[in-house]
């Protein structure tokens, strides 16, 4: 979702090809046993907490703290990999980290993870640190060059799929569940429809300090400040 090819992205920006074709395996092995984990999954009131609003606005530091509170699931470095199986990520998750599921040290050298407050273009560090997961939420809503998709490809979106995982995860965690939803900032009235119990919290910024950002942003992630930086507008082609 960030303006031209994959060569054009700043060295440390640029996306590990092994890495991408080993996590494209997993998850296709994985994706059966997914679904029939979310289908055995019970429906549950938990509401979902959505991060909306302009890239570069703070939605990165929000995630951290909701995620450094305790007080709510969430999609971390780690699960972000499981992004078509999500749910079983979770539970490696937790066998990993949660000391509830300890055994005798075994997996100690995980439990050193902890979330910090800082990032690099929304890039965190460590297992447990909050994740964009761009990845999970290209599965069901498949965006073109903008982000404001047709109301065609918003009806043959599964969103009852997306429901369920979302369900699915919450209750692995037994807390309500956190996440960003700026690519959808185009589309909050369809799924605050389809989900009903969906909060959105709206982050804003000062207009001048975000463009700054913005524009340092492009700076770092493609050595210019001419490329498109993150999420594409409606109103793109005019004001490109």
């Amino acid at each position: 979702m960030r303006d031209g090819s994959e060569s054009k992205r700043s060295g440390v920006f640029q996306r590990n090809p092994a890495l991408e074709e080993l996590l494209g395996g997993l998850n296709d092995l994985l994706a059966g046993a997914e679904q029939r984990a979310i289908e055995a999954s019970p429906e549950q009131s938990l509401p979902q907490v959505f991060i909306v609003g302009c890239p570069r606005s703070g939605t990165t530091l929000l995630m951290q703290w909701l995620a450094k509170s305790g007080c709510f699931g969430y999609p971390s470095n780690f699960i972000s990999r499981f992004y078509r199986a999500p749910c079983i990520g979770a539970k490696i998750q937790l066998m990993l980290t949660d000391p509830r599921y300890a055994f005798r040290k075994e997996l100690d050298d995980f439990r050193l993870s902890a979330v910090r407050f800082d990032s690099e273009l929304g890039k965190t560090e460590g297992m447990l640190a909050p994740n964009e997961f761009w990845y999970f939420w290209r599965q069901y809503f498949r965006f073109g060059e903008i982000q404001q998709l047709p109301p065609e490809a918003l009806a043959a979106a599964d969103v009852a799929g997306l429901r369920k995982e979302l369900t699915a995860l919450a209750n692995v965690f037994g807390k309500p569940l956190a996440l960003k939803a700026m690519n959808m900032n185009w589309h909050l009235p369809f799924l605050a429809e389809h989900l009903p119990r969906a909060i959105f919290v709206y982050i804003r910024r000062h207009p001048f300090f975000n463009i700054q950002s913005l524009l340092q942003a492009r700076q770092n992630f493609f050595g210019d400040i001419a490329s498109w930086y993150s999420f594409r507008p409606p109103e793109y082609s005019r004001l490109k």
